[in-house]
């Protein structure tokens, strides 16, 4: 069973490594904070308003 699982990971980690393209995320502009999140209280109190 050693040898199966040596021979696999072998394989599996001297495969030659595609190019891969890189993927850019979404981004998006917020504007300004309307609260300091560490303020618990009035996080909730804003998103109550909404």
């Amino acid at each position: 069973m050693s040898e199966l699982v040596e021979d696999a990971l072998r394989r599996a980690l001297l495969k030659p490594k595609k190019n891969v393209q890189k993927v850019t995320l979404p981004a998006f502009r917020g504007g300004k904070p309307r609260v300091d999140i560490s303020n618990r209280e009035l996080l909730y109190e804003v998103m109550e308003e909404r």
